[in-house]
């Protein structure tokens, strides 16, 4: 029996995935309606889950990689080790790097019923219950997108009146613009400059995004 019923989702098209039907059988456990069953239900690969990262050490990670709690959407890509809490390996939205995460570490879906080891090791999120919508970058109004990208410049150290000055045309950027606008927003310069060298569109055989040379990025961002 699915324990996530109809929330196994793909990444990107957000159309329901099939249960992998595989399960953990390494004695099982106590869950919270008080009946024994195997630990966990393997996620299928390309699914989107909501989740913890962790490093090589297990230790709380954020997408930056720097110790400490962050909740991210992330997809299934491979499972690195099958034995009670299951290992996965992830790739995070709009990121090509691959991190870490467990099974009892995901924050959505969550299975029924659930094992009492889950949610126990880091700061859950209730609120969470479902995907993101699948364009919810470019969907920010222009003076949404502009106040969340002066907030994030003059948080790094930027002055109000400079901040204002780069924003000022974000009415007038294209969808593949306004994107990355708002990666740095949320994200930092940083990352927002390492999304720009990868195609808005198009994906390899894999599903990773095509790199781009400097001429093609410039030919998409100006």
């Amino acid at each position: 029996m699915n324990r996530y019923s109809n929330n196994l989702i793909h990444w990107e098209t957000r159309e329901t995935l099939c249960s992998s039907n595989i399960y953990t059988k390494d004695g099982g456990e106590m869950c919270d309606n008080g009946n024994h069953h195997s630990s966990y239900e393997m996620f299928p690969d390309n699914a989107l889950i909501h989740c913890q990262l962790i490093n090589s050490d297990g230790n709380k990670i954020k997408e930056c990689n720097s110790i400490g709690n962050e909740l991210v959407w992330c997809r299934v890509i491979d499972q690195k080790c099958f034995y009670s809490n299951i290992l996965y390996a992830v790739i995070p939205l709009g990121n090509t790097e691959v991190y870490q995460t467990r099974a009892s570490l995901t924050n959505w879906p969550r299975p029924t019923p659930v094992p009492l080891s889950f949610l126990c090791n880091f700061i859950a999120d209730d609120r969470i219950t479902g995907p993101p919508s699948v364009k919810e970058d470019t969907n920010l109004s222009n003076d949404d997108l502009k106040n969340k990208l002066q907030q994030r410049l003059q948080a790094d150290g930027m002055s109000k009146g400079n901040s204002m000055f780069i924003t000022q045309h974000v009415q007038n950027m294209d969808d593949n613009n306004k994107k990355i606008a708002n990666i740095m927003a949320d994200k930092g310069m940083d990352e927002a400059v390492k999304s720009m060298f990868h195609h808005p569109t198009e994906k390899d055989p894999n599903g990773n995004p095509i790199k781009l040379s400097y001429a093609e990025m410039r030919g998409f961002y100006g």
